[in-house]
C-alpha cells in the first residue's frame, strides 16, 4: 500500500510560535520519520530551506514567527523502511496572534531600552568603557568594556537596558545589556512594518532603521510604526 500522510492540526498559537500535531502515516513499510515545514507562500513545496528547526515527531513547536503573520504549514513524512518514500500532508493555514506591548518592567509608558520581561531570555552585565545611555547599541572592546557601535557594519553585542534609577553611564559604571532572544524597546528612525529586519542607525542613540541589502540585521520589528516612534524589537544579535 502506498505511503499516505496523516492529518495535521493546530494545537495552540501564540505571537511568535505555534504548536501543531499530526496523526501517524499509513502504508509503505515503516518506520516513519516526520519533519515540519512552513512558509508565507501558499502551496509551497517542503524542502530543507523551509524546515522548522527541531520540529520532528507528531507533535511539534514552530518557533521564531512574526506576530500577526499568516503561515502555511505542512508535515513531511519519510518512510524509513524499504520504500524510502516521502509524502507531504495537506496544508494548514495559521495566523499568529498580534504582538501586544507589555510594559512590565518599570513604567506603564514604554521607554527607550526597556525590555519585555516575558521574553527577556539573554541579558548580561558589563562595564561601560565610555559615556553611554539606555537603548544604545554596544560592543565589547579590547578592554573588555562596552563601547558604542558607531557604524551599521559594527558587530552588535547588545543594547543597554533601561534602569529606572540610572539611564546614563560613565566609564566603569555597571550596566546590563539585552542580547539575542530578548525583546527591547528602541526608536524607529524610518517607517517599519511588523516583521521587518532592522539594523542599527548610528546617527540616533537607540535607533533602528529598515535594513538595506549590505547590512546584517540586529533584530526584527514586532509591529508597524512610523519614523520616530518607539517599537519593540526582537534581538537577533548575537545569536543564541
Amino acid at each position: 500500500m502506498a505511503l499516505t500522510s496523516g492529518a495535521i492540526s493546530l494545537v495552540k498559537k501564540f505571537a511568535n510560535h505555534i504548536q501543531v500535531a499530526g496523526t501517524a502515516a499509513t502504508g509503505g513499510t515503516g518506520p516513519y520519520s516526520y519533519t515540519w515545514h512552513y512558509s508565507t507562500t501558499s502551496g509551497f513545496s517542503p524542502d530543507s530551506g523551509n524546515k522548522a528547526d527541531g520540529a520532528t515527531g507528531l507533535q511539534a513547536t514552530i518557533k521564531g514567527l512574526v506576530p500577526g503573520q499568516t503561515y502555511y504549514v505542512k508535515m513531511l513524512t519519510t518512510d524509513e523502511g524499504a520504500s524510502g518514500a516521502t509524502v507531504a500532508s495537506d496544508q494548514l493555514t495559521v495566523q499568529t496572534l498580534p504582538f501586544e506591548d507589555n510594559q512590565n518592567q518599570f513604567i506603564q509608558t514604554p521607554g527607550l531600552g526597556q525590555v519585555d520581561l516575558r521574553y527577556s531570555v539573554n541579558t548580561i552585565s558589563g562595564l561601560a568603557g565610555e559615556d553611554l545611555v539606555s537603548g544604545q547599541a554596544v560592543k565589547f572592546g579590547s578592554d573588555n568594556k562596552l563601547h558604542a557601535c558607531t557604524s551599521n557594519s559594527d558587530r552588535v553585542d547588545g543594547f543597554i537596558v533601561l534602569n529606572v534609577k540610572k539611564n546614563t553611564y560613565a566609564n566603569n559604571d555597571a550596566l546590563e545589556i539585552a542580547r539575542g532572544g530578548s525583546y527591547i524597546t528602541l526608536r524607529a528612525t524610518s517607517a517599519l512594518s511588523a516583521g521587518d529586519p532592522v539594523a542599527i542607525d548610528p546617527s540616533c542613540i537607540g535607533g533602528v532603521t529598515a535594513i538595506v541589502s549590505t547590512e546584517d540585521p540586529c533584530g526584527q520589528a514586532m509591529k508597524t510604526v512610523a519614523a520616530g516612534e518607539l517599537v519593540v524589537v526582537y534581538l537577533a544579535c548575537p545569536a543564541l
